[in-house]
């Protein structure tokens, strides 16, 4: 797999002073600062970023504030343009943009947080530039397994505020059967899983019943997604995992849940938003796989609790089935590159992006097996 060259290298040697200033001013929280140095380097983002025509890009310096030389930073998240692509597109290339130009999703109520935007910029016919806050996650680069109930809660919070508090939003922009279309868009490319349960090093971690549960799950497709769209909807960010968020101090002590990677955000399910931490954790080896029980329960009950926060007083039943039939959906979108596992460029950038040898992802890979199973089964049961 090959890193995409920026077509737009050219626009970052025009990025000076008077450019970074206003974003500096509102970063640091001072409107008569002014930027005297700068520098960048382009950055990896995780399994997929980078690639596929987004660029990241850390920008510091520093600046003078009224005699005072303060040090600043910033992500610079490039997004090329896809010409003719339909917002109704689940992976829309602009939905980003919109989502932090619209400003509607600045001031939440609750845990979750959406990362600051301090300024966007569009290039007609060419990118679209977000200047974002770095964040650095409070708790590091492993969480204790108790703080997924935090996270669950304040997924719950997010989704609870436009299941009670706020309308549902209807920008054009906003994904709507993200989940259905996905899965649709990667139908052709969702492998046999008949034809590598065999495979030397998976054969051993998956489970003996393996290709008949794909199979079932691939038959009940349909009939998960219709459920899932007759529940009551609300707002999900889509793909909420460790990567994409960050732990924050909050004033009273306790956390806040910041979130980056809006590309996905639109309408879902009650209960969907909890889906992910735990099965896209495990793909992105994030989670221990012999504590995915564990992880899986401390975020659904946390996601009870938010709703609760948010005064919301539905029936919990729908709220998982939306949670099962989501979990068990999503491992089938998950499961589309997995036909690569055998390929040594795809196991080599699994080990560089994951910092995961293939012959340690495989049992990530058993756990995701394990769970959707067992959702699917709650799913059906609920149905």
């Amino acid at each position: 797999m090959m890193w995409l060259k920026n077509p737009n290298e050219h626009r970052l040697q025009d990025v000076n002073a008077q450019v970074l200033t206003p974003l500096v001013q509102k970063a640091l929280e001072r409107p008569l600062a002014s930027v005297t140095t700068w520098q960048y380097r382009p950055m990896s983002g995780g399994f997929g970023g980078g690639m596929g025509g987004t660029f990241i890009y850390h920008f510091n310096g520093t600046a003078d504030d009224q005699g005072q030389t303060v040090e600043w930073s910033m992500i610079l998240k490039i997004i090329q343009q896809r010409p003719d692509e339909d917002p109704a597109s689940p992976k829309y290339w602009k939905r980003e943009y919109e989502f932090y130009k619209s400003g509607l999703f600045d001031h939440l109520p609750g845990g979750m947080q959406a990362v600051r935007c301090y300024g966007t910029m569009e290039f007609e016919g060419e990118a679209c530039w977000l200047w974002l806050e770095e964040l650095h996650d409070v708790l590091g680069e492993t969480w204790p397994v108790e703080h997924y109930r935090t996270v669950g809660q304040h997924a719950g919070h997010f989704s609870g505020t436009f299941l009670h508090e706020r309308a549902l939003p209807a920008e054009p922009w906003l994904s709507t059967q993200w989940l259905r279309k996905t899965i649709a868009a990667v139908n052709s490319d969702i492998p046999n899983l008949a034809d590598f349960v065999d495979i030397p090093f998976l054969k051993p971690v998956l489970p003996a019943d393996a290709r008949t549960q794909f199979a079932r799950l691939q038959a009940d497709c349909e009939y998960f997604l219709a459920a899932l769209e007759r529940l009551p909807q609300t707002i999900a960010h889509q793909d909420y995992f460790r990567r994409n968020v960050f732990a924050r101090r909050s004033a009273d002590g306790g956390y806040k849940t910041v979130a980056v990677d809006w590309a996905f955000v639109g309408q879902a399910a009650v209960g969907a938003e909890a889906a992910a931490p735990v099965l896209i954790g495990l793909f992105g080896a994030n989670i221990d796989p012999e504590r995915a029980d564990e992880h899986e329960r401390l975020v659904y009950e946390g996601y009870l609790a938010g709703l609760r926060d948010m005064n919301w007083n539905g029936d919990p039943r729908a709220v998982r089935l939306g949670y099962a039939a989501t979990t068990a959906l999503k491992f089938i979108e998950l499961m589309a590159p997995m036909g690569f596992l055998t390929d040594p460029g795809f196991q080599a950038h699994i080990t560089s992006a994951l910092g995961c040898p293939i012959s340690q992802y495989v049992h990530y890979v058993a756990a995701m097996n394990r769970l959707a199973y067992r959702m699917a089964d709650e799913a059906r049961a609920l149905l």
